[in-house]
């Protein structure tokens, strides 16, 4: 019996484990195929702990602070295939580099629709990389018109939004009655983007705030939600600070956020999901309300009218063009590894 390629993950944050989880949870059950050594940060490791305990007895997790240790860089250069966040962090450089050292294939996913070079990127240091994930076609062109090569870019979907969309709680949201129950999204604008939006998040928040008190009728139970990297939460205004969990759509169905991740999973359980945006005459920074996945509000009335007409989006091309993504992630890696044997035979 063949040994079990090694596989070796690098998850730099939060995001980047949502795109790869459900396919890492599959390549777990395959142990007579496959052996994960999975480098984490610590933030990373407490969301996997708490939310896929699977993952962490049927995977190897080694923990890392803001860049890998020199006994784990030896480690890696025994991987048939090395997958990777692209973050700009310098973890990831390294990562990089090993697979560059020692002929080892990497593949690096960006699970977000912006930033696509800088993300590829550590103090303009470039990574190394055979081929690099986007999400959709529309993301693989925007990507190639800053600077990536065109050869090495792959549209695959989304592994991490195509388990949500086959959720229990979509049947389990389907039975209840909806109600007016809202969740705001923070996001950490003012750290990451100063004022170049012309807007931050406590803008955004005021927004909401103030369209609750217009329109009362329109608001029942609501929740602030904060990013796991914001620091500073605003006056909540008789709001509950609740940590997101996606069992909230449950019971929640009106979503409010910037460019948050869980627009889009809300969206595609049947939510309204709307990005604030309060400022005019702007380009839309959502790249989900962009491509018409989510609503975009900049006022009160707007958001008033998408409430009232209970505005929620059909994703059903969406839902079509995700299918399959978890599937192919895990055929790009086993290609890679593949490879790797292969030319490791070759080179004897």
């Amino acid at each position: 019996m063949l040994a079990p390629k090694l596989i070796c993950v690098l998850i730099a944050e939060r995001g980047a484990a949502d795109f790869v989880i459900s396919t890492l949870l599959d390549l777990a059950k395959e142990q007579n195929r496959y052996r994960l050594r999975i480098y984490v940060p610590l933030l990373v490791y407490n969301f996997l702990t708490k939310s896929h305990g699977q993952l962490i007895s049927d995977a190897e997790i080694k923990v890392y602070d803001s860049e890998l240790k020199k006994s784990q860089i030896a480690e890696i250069s025994d991987a048939h295939c090395l997958l990777s966040s692209a973050t700009s962090k310098k973890a990831e450089l390294q990562f990089s580099t090993i697979a560059k050292v020692d002929a080892i294939p990497i593949v690096h996913v960006v699970d977000a629709f912006y930033g696509y070079r800088k993300r590829m990127l550590f103090l303009g240091k470039v990574y190394h990389f055979e081929k690099i994930i986007v999400i959709d076609d529309e993301a693989k062109k925007e990507a190639v018109a800053e600077g990536l090569p065109p050869e090495s870019m792959v549209s695959l979907g989304h592994p991490g939004w195509e388990a949500i969309s086959k959720n229990k709680l979509i049947a389990v949201r389907r039975k209840n009655k909806l109600t007016r129950n809202t969740i705001f999204f923070g996001a950490p604008i003012k750290r990451d983007y100063k004022n170049t939006l012309g807007f931050c998040e406590d803008d955004a928040w005021s927004l909401l705030v103030g369209s609750w008190k217009f329109f009362p009728d329109l608001f029942e139970n609501v929740i602030y939600c904060p990013h796991p990297q914001q620091t500073e939460i605003p006056q909540l205004h008789g709001a509950e600070l609740v940590e997101y969990n996606p069992d909230l759509f449950i019971n929640f169905n009106q979503i409010f956020g910037i460019f948050s991740a869980p627009l889009i999973h809300a969206a595609l359980l049947g939510c309204i999901s709307i990005s604030l945006q309060p400022v005019k005459n702007k380009k839309d920074v959502c790249a989900f309300s962009r491509r018409g996945f989510v609503w975009r509000a900049t006022t009160s009335e707007e958001i008033r009218v998408l409430l009232e007409k209970s505005s929620m989006l059909n994703c059903g091309q969406l839902l079509k063009e995700l299918d399959g993504s978890s599937s192919r992630l895990q055929k790009l890696i086993e290609e890679h590894a593949v490879n790797k044997c292969i030319s490791a035979e070759q080179n004897v």
